[in-house]
């Protein structure tokens, strides 16, 4: 080995020369509190070179081609539709032959876009909301199920 040291590996980056305190700066710049003269200014954005406005996303592109129309063989003729509604028709069709998948795959759409109405109206109707006739047939039979508990408890 030779008696020469060796270099470091890593290099020593220059230091960048920090401007002179002047007497426009007012405040002290540190964690959070970037120069005046580094910040954004007024009508400025964050990213000027980013999507431009007005161009389309991946939701717009999505929708927008989803419902576009397509020519669809039918049983009464050929009529043009959007893509989701053929794309369901198909699964429909699919389901009707006997496709387990395709049944329940329509049955969860089913579910999640109609909801039950049953379930909403036994939520809206309260106690409260009842008649007369209808409470007083609740009460005969809360003491009915009362006098008939009574007697298999003894």
């Amino acid at each position: 080995m030779t008696d020469t040291a060796r270099k470091p590996i890593f290099r020593q980056r220059p230091r960048l020369s920090q401007p002179a305190a002047s007497a426009t700066q007012d405040y002290e710049v540190g964690y959070g509190k970037p120069p005046k003269t580094t910040r954004f200014k007024p009508g400025q954005s964050g990213n000027p070179r980013g999507r431009p406005k007005g161009s389309p996303n991946v939701r717009t592109i999505v929708r927008d081609l989803m419902s576009e129309k397509v020519l669809v063989e039918t049983g009464r003729g050929k009529r043009k539709v959007p893509v989701i509604m053929a794309l369901i028709m198909r699964k429909r069709a699919e389901a009707m032959k006997g496709d387990h998948r395709s049944a329940a795959f329509l049955l969860t759409l089913y579910s999640e876009a109609v909801p039950d109405t049953t379930e909403q109206h036994s939520k809206s109707q309260s106690a409260e909301e009842l008649s007369e006739s209808d409470r007083a047939i609740l009460e005969a039979y809360e003491a009915d199920l009362a006098r008939r508990l009574g007697k298999d408890g003894e």
